[in-house]
């Protein structure tokens, strides 16, 4: 009997799994004539290639009301910090399918990477640092003004200074725990306009797909979060593109 319960449950599992990459490789194929000149290929990838370009991080200080905000942020993780802060734009996009995103391997890391072991960091390393852009469905926006605020952006609260997170699932109606983390970074945001709450509620709201392009990053510090309000510490963070699906073609959300 347990064995037969095991089976089942199994089969369930690899059930849901499959589903999964079902749905998102219908997204893919559905909006497949509309892919522009910095797509990398004509289908997403379901693996990150080992050769595709990881470029150093390049920062920048953020001014705002609130103070002035270096690159590396205020104390924490000062490397972690540098990754979101990023504000070079990326020269070319790889298509990257959603599932492939939320099933990277997740190793059991500390949150500070300073006490990463070198096998950590290189295992971490295949995949982080990536130019990816993917499609899903917007679930939940949420801005980060709550709280005490975050080191990388100095614990600075006002809506303009911190991040926005915009969650992205396969399906408009999977929970908040089943999707991938993307993150509008405050530095970012000051050369996108056009990206407002007003803006994204619309796209969420119509219940199209979107097309998020950014740098994947491993978030360590939320990796106990995963099956609670994330579906993995990977994110794409921070986006530096948005895209809008509308009438088959795909419109860039500040010139909407």
């Amino acid at each position: 009997m347990v064995a037969n319960t095991y089976i089942g449950l199994h089969f369930l599992w690899l059930a849901a799994k499959c589903r999964a990459i079902l749905v998102s490789a219908l997204i893919a194929s559905s909006v497949l004539s509309s892919q522009n000149q910095t797509a990398t290929g004509s289908s997403d990838a379901v693996e990150i290639g080992t050769d595709w370009e990881r470029p150093d991080p390049v920062t920048a200080e953020f001014k705002s009301l609130e103070g002035l905000c270096p690159g590396n942020g205020l104390g924490g993780d000062i490397f972690a910090n540098i990754r979101k802060n990023r504000v070079d734009v990326p020269k070319i996009y790889h298509d990257v399918a959603l599932s492939t995103i939320i099933e990277l391997p997740v190793p059991q890391v500390e949150h500070n990477r300073k006490k990463w072991a070198d096998s950590q960091g290189r295992e971490i390393g295949k995949s982080e640092g990536v130019a990816v852009r993917t499609i899903g469905f917007i679930s939940k926006i949420k801005i980060q003004s709550r709280g005490t605020g975050e080191s990388a952006n100095c614990y600075f609260a006002q809506d303009a200074d911190v991040d926005w997170h915009i969650l992205l699932s396969y399906q408009t109606s999977l929970r908040q725990r089943e999707s991938l983390i993307t993150e509008i970074t405050p530095r970012v945001h000051l050369s996108h306009v056009g990206w407002t709450v007003e803006r994204l509620q619309r796209a969420m709201n119509t219940k199209g797909p979107v097309r998020i392009s950014g740098w994947l990053m491993f978030d360590s510090e939320h990796q106990f979060q995963t099956g609670i309000n994330r579906a993995t510490p990977w994110e794409i963070h921070p986006i530096t593109k948005i895209e809008i699906q509308e009438q088959g073609q795909w419109k860039d959300l500040d010139l909407m």
